[in-house]
């Protein structure tokens, strides 16, 4: 039945597990085995579990923590090394360069831990302005007036726009007296893109004529307004103010506005959109009403532009100071005169063409002293001018004709004021004396 099933069950299965013999002693008892010590237990920085985990994987872990005790020498030996110049410095300082000797680069710039980010925490600037001058530059030596002049020029001064010369027209003919004579006063300031308070003094002006005719007094006098020069002498002095709380304080356009607004006052101006806006609406701002810093972010525009103009320029001029030393004659001459027209540079466009100009006659000095000469270099095509030049066709070219710089002044004045001059010899002689 069902018991004889069973047995015979237990017996096939006999054969399948095999049991050791106990080990008994002299009496008979069975001797107790000793557990087999594990090794290595409790290894410092790893934990049992970790350990017999790693043992039911692998197997014998004892390569394994060999590795590791060798790799926990080595780190420790690094820390070491690294400690010795840590001296002085703080808990934090000495954690941040262990970390920027041992974690990838990427992490570390990921994290702002980096060289450049540690001096940028360091400085009392604010970082906007350390990262623009890590990418332009600085100059050593500002002269203020200078820049403040060459701003004024460009932010102050724009070419006045054909409709308003001739709006400017119009209202000088309706504006006239009996006598035909325009006042002076509105087209001067109309001349000096201040229409609207031109306007205003106008009216003033009317009004005031009007009641005194009406009280039989005296008619006032046109006003006078503020002379060109000292306008632009408060304007330019704001100016430079503004330049020099920017570079030597390290103040931001907001703080000047806010906190330094009466040492800039000529530059926090109303916009000209919003002019028209409350023409239109049929009142005018009052004169001197803070509107908006439009013009002071436009002088720290205009600054970081002079800034890359003037570290150009200061680097053509060495170039072209340096090859000028070892020239003499006409060479010499045409140094000066890329010299002169570098110092009359104040664009970018005019650096360009006064390089050009030297690159013209000099084009191996200007790759020389730019150390363009080193290592491999891609093959430079020889213009006919150049070959020409080589060959000393250039001193009969001066002879005939004018030279480029002649042609341009004749081009530029109203009036010839160069003339070609011919040659006493003949051509064939000319010729002969080049061949």
């Amino acid at each position: 039945g069902l018991d004889d099933d069973d047995d015979d069950d237990e017996n096939e299965m006999n054969d399948f597990i095999v049991d050791e013999e106990d080990e008994l002693d002299e009496q008979g008892n069975v001797i107790r085995r000793k557990e087999k010590k594990k090794r290595q237990s409790n290894v410092q920085g790893i934990s049992g579990y970790a350990l017999s985990e790693a043992q039911e994987i692998f197997g014998d872990t004892t390569d394994l923590l060999e590795m590791y005790q060798e790799r926990k020498k080595q780190r420790e030996q690094v820390e070491a090394e690294g400690t010795e110049n840590t001296e002085g410095l703080n808990e934090d300082e000495r954690a941040l360069l262990l970390a920027q000797k041992n974690l990838e680069p990427a992490v570390i710039a990921a994290n702002f831990y980096t060289q450049s980010d540690e001096r940028i925490r360091k400085e009392d600037r604010p970082e906007r302005e350390q990262l623009l001058s890590a990418r332009i530059g600085e100059l050593s030596e500002v002269a203020y007036d200078m820049e403040a002049e060459w701003i004024y020029r460009r932010v102050f001064q724009p070419p006045a726009e054909p409709r308003v010369r001739d709006e400017a027209d119009r209202q000088w003919k309706e504006d006239s007296d009996p006598t035909g004579n325009r006042p002076s006063f509105l087209r001067f300031l109309l001349e000096h893109g201040r229409r609207e308070e031109g306007e205003r003094a106008y009216r003033r002006w009317k009004e005031d004529c009007r009641v005194a005719r009406a009280e039989g007094a005296e008619e006032p006098q046109e006003p006078v307004p503020e002379t060109p020069e000292e306008d632009a002498t408060a304007v330019k002095k704001a100016i430079e103010r503004c330049l020099r709380y920017i570079h030597l304080e390290h103040l931001e356009v907001p703080f000047i506005a806010m906190y330094r607004k009466e040492y800039v006052m000529p530059l926090l101006r109303a916009r000209p959109e919003e002019w028209m806006e409350e023409r239109e609406e049929g009142k005018l701002p009052p004169p001197g009403k803070i509107r908006r810093w439009d013009l002071l972010w436009a002088v720290q525009d205009w600054h970081n532009r002079y800034v890359l103009l003037e570290r150009r320029r200061l680097a053509l001029q060495r170039i072209f100071e340096k090859a000028g030393v070892e020239m003499e004659g006409a060479q010499a001459e045409e140094v000066e005169r890329c010299l002169a027209a570098l110092h009359t540079a104040d664009t970018q466009e005019a650096c360009e063409d006064a390089e050009a100009k030297f690159k013209l006659h000099f084009p191996d000095d200007l790759r020389n002293l730019r150390g363009e000469s080193e290592g491999l270099k891609r093959l430079v095509r020889q213009s006919h001018y150049a070959h020409y030049k080589a060959q000393g066709v250039d001193a009969l070219a001066k002879q005939l004709g004018l030279s480029a710089y002649e042609l341009g002044e004749n081009l530029n004045s109203v009036y010839k004021k160069y003339e070609p001059q011919d040659p006493d010899q003949d051509p064939e002689e000319l010729a002969a004396a080049h061949v």
